[in-house]
Parts: C-alpha cells; structure tokens; sequence
C-alpha cells in the first residue's frame, strides 16, 4: 500500500510513517550447533541491478574473488566444502562458505580476499577469467515470458542489458580495486 500509486490517489492525507528499514542495521550473530563444522556468511550493501555501472564491476569482482581468492584460501586450504562471493540484483553483497571447519580462519580470509583486491593482487589473466565467467551469468538464455516480466515488473530494458555487459566487459583492475574501497570497505 505504501507505494501503490492508485492507493495513494484515493487516500491524499495519508502520511508517509518513517520506516526501520530506511538506515541500514548491522548484526553480528552466531548460533552455536552441535555440529563440527558451519556455515560462515558476511554481507553488505552494494549497488542494486539497476546501477549498471557499478553493478557490471561487481559481478566482475564477485568472480574473480570466488576463483582466485575464496576457493584456493577457504576451500581448497582450509578445508570447507564450498566458498565464495556472489552478488545479486538486490545489492547484496555475500561472502559464503559451508560445512566449514575453520570459522575464524574463514572470516579472515574474507578480510583479506577484499585486502588483496585492493592491494591488486590478482593478474590481468584471472581479470580476464572473471569476465568470462561473469557473462556466463549475464548472458544465460532467458525464456520470453520471463524476459517480459522481468521488463514489466523490473523494467529491465534490453538497453539497460548492453549498458551492464558492455560495463563487465570494459571494467579494469583499477575499476575492481575501486568498487571494492567502495563498498566492502
């Protein structure tokens, strides 16, 4: 009802009430399991879909610090069955392991993929790889009717879909190094 425009036109001297949602809240939360391994997240706000241009750098980033980074420190080091980095249309940003052993190792490797990237600890190739791997998301066949209604609810233009690729394409490291100051920092 709040943003239903038909709604609002019927009902003029309604006010606006201020929401618990405007600033964001932070929690730090841990349940403890009877279980010898966990699974680990870290989220923050990111740019949403719609912010095509930092948005296409973040779904680079995501890649790049899943392959390069949480893989080879989380997993393949540290025991987990899985890690990584995803981001999606929302703005969220997510770093993941599961059946993880090493809780507080794992949180520090979080801190020190965003460290890395910054430092611009990763070569031109693995760049590379995480834009390939990023158009694997970008350019995944979509059926008509969800194309449609990703147009009509989202309004999703195909416009706005060349704005992001050609983003994910163009993005450098600078680019990566920036978007992550900015936003995981």
């Amino acid at each position: 009802k709040n943003e239903n425009s038909r709604y609002m036109e019927r009902q003029p001297t309604l006010e606006t009430l201020q929401s618990e949602f405007q600033e964001p809240v932070y929690h730090k939360m841990y349940f403890k399991t009877p279980l010898a391994v966990n699974n680990c997240v870290e989220s923050m706000i990111g740019p949403t879909y719609a912010n095509h241009e930092d948005y296409g750098v973040g779904l680079v980033l995501s890649e790049l610090m899943t392959f390069s980074f949480l893989i080879p420190y989380v997993r393949e080091k540290g025991g987990a069955y899985g890690a990584g980095c995803a981001m999606n249309e929302s703005g969220l940003i997510d770093f993941y392991s599961f059946r993880d052993p090493k809780i507080q190792r794992t949180y520090s490797h979080f801190e020190r993929a965003i460290q890395d990237v910054i430092g611009g600890k990763f070569s031109l190739r693995e760049l590379q790889e995480a834009k390939l791997l990023a158009f694997q998301k970008l350019d995944k066949v979509l059926e008509p009717s969800y194309k449609g209604l990703l147009g009509f609810t989202r309004g999703y233009t195909d416009e706005h879909r060349l704005h992001l690729r050609l983003r994910a394409l163009d993005c450098s490291k600078a680019d990566l190094q920036e978007f992550a100051q900015k936003y995981m920092m």
